[in-house]
């Protein structure tokens, strides 16, 4: 059995869908890292109209890093993976951003596809055994699914849609609860 997602690993159409999970999974990282530094040190306005004033000891964008790597006993200077949830509920704690309850209840909500997304992403990204027995062993996919595109995010969901455009308006219910 492959793991290639198609006959022909160099099918320019097949590549161009897993590049396109890749950087659906690397945009929600962007997003949830700017989310937090902006909301630490830039004074932003939610969607409400509220501004969200700055965290304790921040002045600018380029304060808001030493601030969370100062939060550890031990000398750390990696930044958190932004696109797991609770690391990056971790780093708006450690930061102390003002709308961390917001954030925190946003991110960490029941139904958030960022799970099966960074299985799907890892996958793709790496095409190596242990991800493909990572993605068969989650429970989000069929045990004896096919690991190509089209049995990963081609296929239609409850809700009429396909997993991918389900990852992406669930993304965006998520990243619009966040500004709240």
């Amino acid at each position: 059995m492959s793991i290639n997602t198609e006959d022909d690993p160099n099918n320019t159409a097949y590549l161009s869908i897993e590049m396109t999970i890749i950087r659906l999974h690397d945009a929600w990282a962007r997003f949830n890292r700017e989310l937090i530094i902006m909301s630490a040190a830039k004074q932003p306005i939610t969607a409400g109209g509220r501004i969200i004033p700055r965290a304790d000891r921040i002045n600018t964008c380029s304060d808001v890093l030493p601030k969370y790597f100062s939060t550890f006993t031990t000398p750390n200077n990696t930044e958190p993976k932004w696109a797991h949830p609770a690391e990056t509920i971790a780093a708006a704690r450690k930061i102390g951003v003002a709308n961390y309850s917001t954030i925190a209840a946003a991110l960490g909500a029941v139904g958030s596809p960022i799970e099966e997304l960074r299985l799907a992403r890892n996958f793709f990204a790496h095409k190596c055994w242990d991800t493909v027995r990572k993605i068969r062993g989650s429970g989000v996919y069929p045990r004896n699914q096919d690991c190509k595109v089209e049995s990963i995010a081609a296929v239609v969901v409850p809700g009429a849609t396909t997993r991918m455009e389900y990852w992406i308006i669930w993304l965006r219910i998520v990243a619009e609860a966040c500004i709240q």
